[in-house]
């Protein structure tokens, strides 16, 4: 099963006084853990798990007493999904700490940078929307001086927020990002569930989605294929693609999940619903 991956801009591996700020993530396909091994133990880098024209997804690391690069600005919004350790953030002029359980939004074209106090390292998901296109800069170092002004957004995930659907026994959600909060480049929630609930039935979206496993084991069946995507693993499943996925326990598993780009029918309702249920079989004839 094919999954596009788009280009790396050779205007963004390196900048004058930071190193190799990006690294590429050496895995291809639907499950694409972070390798650890790749990060300098005394340098910022964020590593590449996937790119697209909707969607960027890194994953960062920074140091002990460390700082990400220099002030700068992106030409998209940006979001970083804090995973372990604690960061300090400044967007415009104001500043966040990122812990386990926080989101900090950066509109684009809003100067920010992030630095790390603590004598622990810090890793964070960075998630670009919609993509950088593969001939613009990732970043300007430069800030906008231009428009409104903007300042960033804080979330932190809240444990008596969740949301049952009653057709999902034993799966529960939690907003972050949508096009009615105003969030326009895609939908960002996170979910968990118990061992063997999940999306049990196959079928389809008409957008693609990606799913960043934080906690436990998610199996994934696509197509013809399954696979199992383990804690700090990035899942890729492309539109159209026939899919289902269920917790394979034996505990909690939680994901933060993508939906890119925005469904353009809004929210999922029974005339457009985001999830199109298939019936996936191979033809007798084609195993004889």
């Amino acid at each position: 099963m094919a999954i596009v991956n788009g280009p790396i801009p050779q205007l963004s591996l390196n900048a004058p006084g930071y190193g190799a700020m990006f690294a590429v993530n050496p895995h291809r396909g639907p499950v694409r853990p972070i390798e650890f091994g790749l990060y300098p133990p005394n340098e910022f880098q964020s590593q590449l798990l996937y790119s697209s024209e909707s969607v960027w997804v890194l994953a960062s690391r920074v140091p002990p007493h460390g700082a990400g690069p220099k002030r700068h600005t992106h030409a998209v919004d940006q979001w970083l999904y804090s995973l372990k350790g604690k960061l300090k953030v400044s967007i415009a002029d104001k500043v966040y700490d990122m812990a386990p359980g926080t989101i900090v939004n950066s509109p684009a074209a809003c100067p920010h940078f992030n630095w790390n106090e603590t004598d622990e390292e810090e890793i964070h998901l960075e998630v670009m929307m919609p993509g950088i296109p593969p001939t613009a800069p990732t970043m300007y170092w430069e800030p906008e001086k231009t428009g409104e002004p903007k300042s960033g957004t804080v979330i932190r995930i809240a444990e008596d927020k969740w949301e049952s659907p009653e057709k999902l026994p034993g799966f529960a959600t939690q907003w972050l990002f949508n096009p009615q909060m105003g969030f326009k480049h895609g939908i960002v929630y996170v979910a968990h569930s118990q061992p063997g609930a999940g999306f049990t039935r196959m079928h389809v979206h008409l957008f693609d989605q990606l799913y960043f496993v934080q906690e436990g084991t998610l199996k994934i069946t696509m197509g013809y294929d399954t696979f199992e995507a383990g804690p700090n693993s990035l899942v890729v499943i492309p539109a159209r693609v026939p899919h289902f996925n269920v917790n394979a326990g034996p505990g909690i598993e939680r994901h933060v999940a993508m939906n890119v780009p925005a469904p353009m029918t809004g929210p999922s309702n029974p005339e457009n619903p985001w999830d199109r249920p298939v019936e996936f079989r191979v033809l007798d004839e084609f195993l004889a």
